[in-house]
């Protein structure tokens, strides 16, 4: 035999529910452990992190309406006909937010 019951493969499952994992992982979102100022800085650089993440989804979907701006700007430019034309400062203003937050999506990762 030695084929176990049910409630022994239960007990040694590697499954952990939602809450079992939470309260695992709590320590890493909110740390609790060390001197007052030590649980201070961690807990500020567990929140910070989280910040630098949803600061770089944020910079990520946004950064496609302006090169979108920049690209119906240039349209509109070559629109006039051949010829030297200008480039407004518009259009320029918005490559430059296209890049920076390009940038911040990936530098805040």
């Amino acid at each position: 035999g030695g084929g176990g019951g049910g409630a022994e493969t239960a007990q040694y499952s590697s499954a952990l529910s939602a809450i079992q994992t939470l309260k695992v992982l709590k320590p890493y979102f909110w740390p609790s452990t060390g001197s007052v100022s030590e649980i201070a800085i961690n807990r500020f650089r567990a929140v910070m992190t989280w910040v630098f993440v949803g600061l770089s989804k944020v910079a990520s979907i946004i950064s496609p309406i302006f090169l979108a701006r920049a690209t119906n700007g240039i349209s509109a430019l070559l629109q006039n006909g051949p010829g030297p034309t200008p480039v407004s400062s518009e259009v320029i203003w918005n490559l430059v937010i296209y890049a920076f937050l390009s940038f911040i999506s990936k530098a805040l990762k």
